[in-house]
């Protein structure tokens, strides 16, 4: 096999440079933004503190969150049944044993407001301003007393943020979720939400307190009404306004149902690109598609070459891949998971360029709804 040109080879390093330097920065980012969490109280509530739950066709998993609330107590659960028709309200009156529960059901979503938004505010609306708010998904289980207790010492301009533990349950998932953790901590993690000079900010949709008065003076869910990443973008209003982000490292006490199945995961890609996809002109998305693509798929770049006997220019995508895996084996360490998940971190890769395609060419899928992002009308 003869050796590549010059030009190619030189093509070669500087894509293997650029994609290999973009890791190394991601990789010191996570490590700095796992170390910047709090650990949680040990210590009882210090007030009331009343859960909201939005929950929609939830009765698998209602009953773990409604078992775990059971057992410290809190003041007040308010479930939102955004028309569920499995009969999660039902399941979770069963199972919630000792727990002050109200249910909340939502008929239909207004014009203008995403579901998950509209179902936050109904709940948020039968709290009172004497307790602080604790947004838990129906996902949620594990010890929640230290999470309770954190939330009930969320002071007024002040915003907590609870890392989870996202518990894998297939091969895929395991497989896929290493990488996915680590790029979130690498490029959007708590090291720039805590970045005074940095517009970005980050809270867990499934889990993130407020106290009422901040809640309402950010007006609520209204300024995040239409957003399909109501978390992110809620947190960066809060920053915007002054509020102080507390995170806290609630792995050891938390656990979230992670995603199961490939469209489960292509879904949840569609979900986090489609803003930026969208706003895009036909060339700017191609050239976000053709660089996402080099830095996501390049580092398998030395397989090939390999097989082709390159083995000079399979060097620098070598190193990238070296780097790539590195990063998600962070990630692998933050989920407790085992294995050598971590060195198929192409794969993720792979699914993340996939579902930014995607997310330009088709509607998004949210809980067995089909949402058009341009209208949301809750259909």
């Amino acid at each position: 096999m003869a050796k590549l040109t010059l030009p190619l080879m030189a093509l070669d390093i500087i894509i293997s440079l650029g994609v290999s330097l973009i890791y190394a920065v991601g990789l010191r980012s996570a490590l700095r933004s796992l170390k910047s969490l709090r650990p949680l109280p040990t210590s009882p509530p210090t007030r009331p503190v009343t859960v909201v739950v939005p929950a929609r066709n939830e009765s698998k998993v209602i009953g773990g969150l409604m078992s775990s609330l059971s057992r410290i107590g809190p003041s007040r659960v308010v479930l939102v049944d955004d028309r569920s028709d499995d009969g999660t309200a039902e399941v979770a009156k069963s199972s919630a044993d000792g727990v002050n529960l109200e249910v909340v059901r939502v008929n239909e979503v207004p014009p203008g407001w995403a579901p998950k938004p509209n179902a936050i505010m109904a709940g948020a609306l039968r709290a009172s301003y004497g307790s602080a708010l604790l947004f838990l998904d129906a996902d949620v289980s594990g010890d929640l007393g230290p999470l309770v207790s954190a939330a009930s010492r969320v002071k007024a301009g002040e915003l907590a943020a609870f890392e989870p533990l996202f518990v894998c349950e297939t091969s895929l998932c395991k497989a896929v979720q290493p990488l996915f953790t680590a790029l979130l901590h690498g490029f959007y993690g708590f090291d720039r939400a805590l970045d005074e000079n940095d517009r970005h900010s980050l809270i867990y949709g499934c889990c993130w307190a407020l106290d009422p008065y901040t809640f309402w003076e950010l007006g609520g869910m209204s300024r995040v009404r239409s957003s399909l990443l109501e978390d992110r973008e809620l947190a960066v209003v809060a920053k915007g306004a002054g509020v102080r982000l507390v995170p806290y490292d609630a792995r050891a006490h938390v656990r979230v149902a992670s995603w199961r199945g490939l469209n489960d995961f292509l879904e949840l890609a569609k979900r986090i690109s489609y803003g930026t996809a969208r706003s895009m002109s036909l060339s700017q998305f191609t050239a976000a598609t053709v660089g996402l693509a080099l830095l996501l798929a390049w580092p398998l770049a030395w397989v090939p070459l390999i097989a082709l006997r390159q083995l000079a220019a399979a060097v620098g995508p070598l190193i990238s891949y070296v780097l790539q895996a590195s990063l998600a084996y962070v990630g692998q360490r933050a989920e407790g998971l085992k294995g050598p998940w971590f060195l198929l971190s192409p794969l993720p890769a792979l699914l993340l360029l996939i579902g930014f395609v995607l997310s330009r060419r088709s509607p998004l899928s949210w809980k067995g709804q089909v949402i058009d992002p341009a209208k949301l009308r809750g259909t």
